[in-house]
């Protein structure tokens, strides 16, 4: 973390001898260093927060702006991005200078061998579970809808360790039946039947 808070100081110093305002930012686990430019828009209407993330070396802009549509929200955003990239490459490179690349690649493989070993010592199960939708359906006998909420089935296939709430474990046959009938809508409280 120490390398991470230096890695944002030397970037920020940086920046500020370019002209350009910036303020590191972190929370917990979060590392920020956010972008103040004249390039931005910052009116009543519109307005757009540009960050880049520590610990990614990535740009993000985000764009708000009520009174246009959302496409062009995205469009403003990419274009902004397009103006700070240098600087997220930039910081990659003073993280790989400093080491901070090579100790997030290590962090990164214990955390992957660590699964390994968690998930070796639980087996891999086959099932079901419910899940709760919205759905309309019809009422009475002239057709009028209402919007209600009603089981669906989802089928699961993973380590015992990571199963969804509400799963039931099932055989391979019954698990192929299930399979054929993912999506189905079920009555509530009821159970359904793979046999």
């Amino acid at each position: 973390m120490e390398k991470i808070q230096q890695l944002g100081t030397i970037v920020s110093e940086t920046l500020t001898k370019r002209g350009l305002r910036c303020k590191l930012w972190n929370k917990g686990e979060i590392f920020r260093l956010y972008l103040y430019s004249d390039a931005l828009y910052d009116t009543k209407k519109c307005k757009q927060t540009a960050y880049i993330d520590l610990k990614r070396y990535c740009v993000h802009v985000s764009t708000e702006c009520p009174s246009q549509p959302d496409v062009w929200c995205i469009s403003q955003s990419r274009e902004a991005e397009g103006w700070f990239e240098k600087w997220a490459r930039y910081t990659r490179f003073v993280a790989y200078k400093l080491g901070v690349i090579a100790e997030q690649k290590v962090e990164a493989q214990a955390k992957q061998e660590a699964q390994e070993r968690i998930n070796e010592t639980y087996p891999i199960v086959k099932g079901y579970y419910l899940e709760w939708r919205s759905v309309r359906i019809p009422i009475n006998s002239f057709g009028k809808l209402a919007t209600r909420n009603r089981q669906h089935i989802r089928t699961w296939e993973g380590f015992l360790n990571l199963v969804p709430r509400g799963f039931v474990t099932l055989t391979d046959n019954e698990y192929v039946v299930a399979k054929s009938k993912e999506g189905d809508m079920v009555e509530p409280y009821t159970t359904p039947n793979f046999s």
